[in-house]
């Protein structure tokens, strides 16, 4: 996405530092969530790197 126009960019399927993405994430186990605009504490995300403890993504859920 362009962030300066909001233009849809064409999918390379590789994504850079600093990238907008949409996407789907799976998990093992059920987790709860909520939609960013309903609630941001629990409409927010980071994703940490298990053999670094580097934060490695952040997002809000849809």
């Amino acid at each position: 996405m362009d962030i300066r126009s909001f233009a849809s960019l064409e999918n390379d399927d590789d994504m850079k530092l600093n990238d907008i993405c949409k996407v789907l994430i799976k998990t093992a186990d059920p987790i709860s969530f909520d939609s960013y605009t309903d609630d941001r504490s629990t409409g927010s995300f980071i994703l940490i790197n298990e053999n670094t403890n580097n934060t490695v993504a952040a997002g809000t859920i849809d």
